[in-house]
């Protein structure tokens, strides 16, 4: 066996762990409507990513929202006492995919909470296509910050979260789209 093949087989192994790992966020969705930010701590501890997987800068959940769902998160978000709850960039759109959940809370995990992937082009793409397909998507390389607050490449996956299920059509997934 090459040592390509080898390092070829090491990768798809730890790009399977991380899928699973993505699923299992999914599959938190399907238990609760929408679990609490608690919930998804809990969740995200008990995985244990920093040791078990520790290429992951966080788990985090963006529901996909239209102009008054966002202004009813944000209003949810006040009324719970997690203050203003502001997404980034700015500006009207259809949609919106901000961040509301990344784990573990890192400085600069924190920092990415209202961040609008949805109004990045290539996240975008990547979202629309796992979303369409039902299938957990990669992006290509995109600008990160690493646990040291640097800027470094890496990639996001993202993995549909549907309401009522999972829809056989790919119009029928846009219209019961909860999130990523």
């Amino acid at each position: 066996i090459a040592e390509t093949d080898i390092i070829g087989e090491l990768l798809r192994q730890r790009l399977e762990g991380y899928e699973l790992v993505a699923r299992g966020g999914v599959s938190l969705f399907a238990s609760v409507d929408r679990p609490s930010a608690g919930q998804w701590q809990g969740y995200v501890d008990a995985l244990n990513i920093s040791e078990r997987y520790p290429d992951m800068l966080g788990l985090g959940y963006a529901p996909y929202l239209d102009r008054s769902e966002l202004q009813a998160l944000q209003l949810e978000m006040r009324d719970a006492g997690q203050g203003f709850y502001v997404v980034r960039p700015g500006g009207v759109r259809g949609h919106y995919g901000p961040v509301v959940y990344l784990e573990p809370r890192t400085p600069a995990n924190r920092e990415e909470i209202g961040r609008d992937m949805f109004a990045e082009p290539e996240r975008h793409e990547t979202m629309a296509r796992a979303r369409d397909e039902n299938a957990v998507r990669m992006t290509g390389p995109v600008r990160l910050d690493a646990r040291t607050g640097q800027q470094v490449a890496g990639v996001v996956m993202y993995a549909p979260v549907y309401r009522f299920g999972t829809p056989a059509t790919p119009s029928a997934r846009r219209a019961a789209l909860q999130g990523w």
